[in-house]
């Protein structure tokens, strides 16, 4: 397992939404998208359940950490900043100006809050959801995953909210 140290490393070496509307070696894993037009913004039912599980998650490490409670809030605080200093060093499409709708604008705050919400495990050493490993590989391959294309499946026997089968779209 990596440590929080190392996450930051990683963080440091992503070329962030480089390759945004480019191939992939894996599309056929995901519903691909190729121009900003084409997403859906952020108020479709699917991307509502695809923020909220983020969300849901975040709140949920915080519960079941009670006693960490702020020190992960810092770390989640501090990794989000981190990312979103990462990604602004690069990326000229970011308007502070603009509401959710904005595809490039939003790209980044929702890159931001997944690797905050990935520090969190990395920094309890717990193993990463499939989700947010899919999701990691996107935007480290300089893509934004942004959407389910289809209904998730969960699997709520551990009382975790865990997806056991769902397709991002990717731009």
């Amino acid at each position: 397992m990596r440590d929080i140290n190392e996450f930051y490393e990683q963080i440091l070496k992503i070329q962030w939404f480089s390759n945004v509307g480019e191939r992939n070696q894996r599309d056929t894993t995901v519903k691909r998208i190729t121009d900003w037009s084409e997403w859906n913004g952020p108020e479709t039912e699917l991307n509502g359940e695809f923020a909220e599980w983020l969300s849901f998650r975040k709140e949920q490490i915080y519960v079941k950490n009670f006693e960490k409670r702020q020190q992960l809030k810092d770390v989640f605080d501090r990794t989000e900043e981190f990312v979103r200093k990462q990604i602004l060093k690069g990326y000229w499409l970011y308007d502070p100006e603009e509401d959710a709708w904005h595809g490039p604008t939003t790209c980044v705050w929702a890159a931001s809050f997944t690797f905050a919400l990935i520090g969190l495990y990395v920094f309890l050493e717990c193993p990463l959801p499939d989700r947010l490993i899919e999701e990691e590989y996107w935007y480290a391959s300089g893509h934004w995953p942004c959407d389910y294309a289809e209904e998730p499946t969960y699997d709520l026997t551990k009382g975790e909210l865990e997806i056991v089968l769902f397709k991002l779209v990717v731009l």
